[in-house]
This record gives structure tokens, C-alpha cells and sequence, in this order.
């Protein structure tokens, strides 16, 4: 060991509680390990090697000064490449920023500019669905409403609400998360119940998507959506993706932005309806905004209550709440030794909850999130969307879906939260750990302003 480098502290855990309480509350045993180790803590799950980061410092360490000593670990690839294959999210190296370079472009704003109107128009129609007076669960409704998003920016078509394809990237994602909470998960080949339960849905992503994949190819029909975009894009040297790295970024795609935004706006509501003061104020900018007419690109940037709720929102819930790196080789973080092959993971969940950073990290306060005091922020406290060159290529399109939906349900819906509080559950993305009740009040912007 180098002079000056030691071994990064450890807190009072057997493996044998590690690794239970990783199963049944991941982020409670990262609290844990913060307690007691403070910003950087080592420890076990089972033969692998583990690091906690906790603080701006560290990320920047690891995602910017030096990322070549890192990639996304095997750990990592085993639980998402059945699903996602060689898509942004599992790919490295030279085929990483290739993909990255391709299908950057698609995200620009003058691509993802006209999709506001449409996500509003695709929220009011599911609205419409809802008998005033009803009992609703919010989490499933909100997959229904990003389901169809999803599907009309990807594919132009409907698939992802109306067939089993949605039920079949949950249950893979359910998949994933075991594989990412155990020692040693049994693989996919072994006949287990859960096994055969995620091939059968691995099936049925692949038919239906390389279904939808292969029509396009062949028409050479080329409507307004990511898979167009995707479609006619080229590489330095005027290639075209290939048919099967088009599927892996399309189902890691759909993946990202489907669950990923259904959990998001779902705790947005759950808060605005925990905080009807805040409830109210978003309601107030969006009558004098928008009235009763629907929503467009153009109106964002008179909505900014609504965007610092779903930042705030992002905050104390953010979807990818642990992030994992692999040390390809011996290395150093915070001046302690990292050894070749250890998992080091940064927690947004707990990087969002730094008292130093946001004082009373507990409470909901979308004032953290006016423009002034987001320029106030130190750089890496605030981490939605991941660093470096790892950082979602769809985190502007995320702002953008969540704006506008808080904006939207606020105009045409109040809903009634029962006076309950709702645990959280690690499940891939962060989610409500039981269905959220609520009841569904019709609201006019005249009426209220009447």
C-alpha cells in the first residue's frame, strides 16, 4: 500500500446482516454504513468488495478526474444485459461513445420541443378517463399515462399501453433488481419460477419490439418519433446502427423512460398532495398561465413553480437513488484504497439528503429549486440523471415530461390524498411500497378563478 493511502473505514456489520439487509431495505443499509463511516465506507456482499461515496467531492472524483478507472462492473452487466443488452445503460469503452455520439442528437431541443404539446394532449385524454368523484391508484394510473407517452415518442403507436409489452418490462425489471440485491442470484438458465416468469417476458419484448423495428425498416415509413430519428442516423463514417443495437437502445429506451417517469410524477403528486399550500400555488401559476387551453413548449418557461416541484421531487426521490462503478484497476478514492474489482456505489438518495447541501433535507421545499438557488448549488450535490459521461442522454426530455405533466394534472384534476404516509421500496427505481388511494376532484381554470 502506496504511503499516505489507507483502507477506507468499515461499520460494525456482519456480511451475513449486509446481505439481508440489502435485500429487504437497500438504501436503510446504505443509511447505516453513512452513520457510521461517514462520506466513504467499505464493506462485504459476500465475496464482492463494496465502497459507499458519499459526498460532491468523491463523485467528482470518481466520474470526472479519473472515470478511466471504471466502468459499469460485471455486477452490473449480469442484471441488466438480459434486458437491455449492449444499449447506452450496459455499453462501454468505444461502442459506448459511438452509441452516445448517435443518438445524442435525438434529445437536442429542437427535437424534443414539439413532444410537450403531445405529452399534455396524451394527459388531458387520460384525465378524461377518470369519473370525477372515483377512487383511483395513482402509481397505475401514471403507468398507464407514461406508457402511452412512451410509446407515441418512441414508436408512434399505442403497444406499450394497450398489449402486455408494459407488464413484460416490469417484470424484468423485477428481475433485475434481484439479481442486483443478492450474492450470488441464480442465472437465468437455471428453471426457477422467477427465471422462467423473466424469459417469458423477455420474449415477449423481443417479438413485439423487433415486430414494431423490422415494419419500420422495411416500409421506410418515417414518422415523428425517436425511432425515426434513430433510423436515419449515422456514425463518423455514414454507417447506420445495426438492426440489433437499434432493439438494445429502443428496449433501454422504453425501459429508462417508462417506469423511470411513472415513479417521478407519482411522487410529485403524493407530495403536492402532502403539501396542499405548494398544491396551491402550482395550481394558481398554471390558471393565470394556461387557463384551460393545452399546454405547450413555449409556456415552460412561464411554469417554473412546476419544474422546481419535480426537481424537488427528484430530490428526495430520485429514480436511479444508487449508481454502481467497477474499479478496473487498484486505484484511490479520497486517498483510501480501492482495489481492482470493488463495486463502488454513489447513492443520489443519500447525496440529496446532506444537511451541509440542503438544510433539513427531510422536509419538501421546492424553493431549493428557484434559479438562484439551484446556481447556488455545489457541483455533484444534485444528481438526477448520474455525471460524466455516463449521464442520461434523456435527462432534458425528463424536465421537460415532468413539467409539464405536474402542470397538466394540476389544471384539470385536484386530487384527494387520504392523510397517510407512503414508505418508498427499491425496486430497480425508487417506487411507493403500496398503492396510493386517491380521489379524483374535476377542476376549471374559470371556475377556480371565478
Amino acid at each position: 500500500m502506496a504511503p499516505g493511502v489507507t483502507r477506507a473505514p468499515r461499520p460494525s456489520l456482519s456480511t451475513l446482516t449486509i446481505a439481508r439487509e440489502l435485500r429487504r431495505d437497500p438504501l436503510a443499509l446504505l443509511e447505516r454504513v453513512t452513520a457510521e463511516c461517514g462520506d466513504i465506507g467499505a464493506f462485504r456482499l459476500g465475496p464482492r468488495r463494496m465502497v459507499l461515496l458519499n459526498s460532491p467531492a468523491l463523485v467528482r472524483e470518481i466520474y470526472v478526474e479519473h472515470p478511466e478507472d471504471f466502468d459499469r462492473s460485471s455486477y452490473q452487466r449480469r442484471a441488466l444485459t438480459p434486458l437491455l443488452g449492449r444499449g447506452l445503460l450496459t455499453s462501454e469503452g468505444a461502442l459506448h461513445a459511438r452509441q452516445r455520439q448517435m443518438i445524442a442528437p435525438a434529445f437536442h431541443a429542437r427535437h424534443i420541443a414539439p413532444w410537450a404539446e403531445r405529452m399534455a394532449e396524451i394527459a388531458h385524454r387520460l384525465q378524461a378517463e377518470w369519473p370525477a368523484g372515483a377512487e383511483i391508484d395513482l402509481l397505475s394510473e401514471m403507468n398507464r399515462l407514461t406508457m402511452s407517452i412512451v410509446g407515441q415518442l418512441l414508436l408512434s403507436s399505442g403497444v406499450l399501453r394497450e398489449g402486455d409489452l408494459g407488464r413484460a418490462v416490469t417484470t424484468a425489471f423485477a428481475w433485475e433488481m434481484y439479481a442486483l440485491t443478492r450474492p450470488l442470484p441464480l442465472p437465468l438458465s437455471v428453471p426457477t419460477p422467477r427465471s422462467l416468469r423473466t424469459r417469458r417476458a423477455l420474449h415477449t419484448i423481443r417479438s413485439q419490439l423487433g415486430t414494431i423495428i423490422e415494419r419500420r425498416l422495411t416500409s421506410g415509413q418515417r414518422p415523428d418519433d425517436l425511432l425515426s430519428l434513430l433510423l436515419d442516423v449515422r456514425d463518423e463514417t455514414d454507417a447506420a446502427m445495426e438492426p440489433r443495437q437499434l432493439y438494445d437502445e429502443i428496449v433501454t429506451l422504453c425501459g429508462a423512460a417508462q417506469e423511470t417517469s411513472a415513479d417521478a410524477i407519482t411522487w410529485a403528486l403524493y407530495l403536492l398532495g402532502r403539501h396542499p399550500d405548494v398544491a396551491r400555488q402550482v395550481r394558481d401559476e398554471v390558471d393565470a398561465v394556461l387557463g384551460e387551453r393545452v399546454l405547450t413548449h413555449a409556456d415552460l418557461p412561464e411554469l417554473p413553480r412546476s419544474l422546481a416541484v419535480f426537481k424537488e421531487t427528484l430530490r428526495l426521490y430520485p429514480p436511479a437513488s444508487v449508481i454502481l462503478r467497477g474499479a478496473l484497476r487498484d486505484t484511490t478514492l479520497g486517498g483510501y484504497r480501492v482495489r481492482r474489482g470493488t463495486i463502488a456505489l454513489v447513492s443520489p438518495y443519500l447525496l440529496h439528503r446532506r444537511e451541509a447541501v440542503f438544510p433539513d433535507p427531510e422536509r419538501f421545499d421546492p424553493n431549493r429549486f428557484t434559479r438562484e438557488n439551484e446556481r447556488a448549488l455545489p457541483k455533484f450535490a444534485f444528481l438526477p440523471f448520474g455525471a460524466g459521461h455516463h449521464v442520461c442522454v434523456g435527462g432534458g426530455l425528463s424536465l421537460m415530461e415532468g413539467q409539464v405533466l405536474v402542470a397538466t394534472l394540476a389544471q384539470r384534476s385536484q386530487l384527494e390524498f387520504a392523510d397517510a404516509t407512503v414508505a418508498h421500496e427499491l425496486v430497480v427505481n425508487l417506487r411507493p411500497a403500496a398503492p396510493i388511494r386517491v380521489r379524483v376532484h374535476r377542476r376549471s381554470a374559470q371556475t377556480v378563478a371565478g
